[in-house]
């Protein structure tokens, strides 16, 4: 069984959302949850 993590969002985030079409929030938040919801410590490529 995994364990689930909470993420917690640095105060910066909603700058860079400024910075990004709202239209892509919902993929942001879908792949940081799906990312680092159960394996915060797994390196992948992007994530290094």
């Amino acid at each position: 069984m995994k364990h689930r993590f909470d993420i917690i969002y640095a105060p910066q985030i909603k700058q860079h959302l400024k910075t990004i079409q709202r239209k892509y929030y919902s993929l942001i938040r879908k792949t940081i949850e799906e990312q680092l919801q159960s394996e915060p410590d797994t390196e992948t490529t992007n994530r290094k």
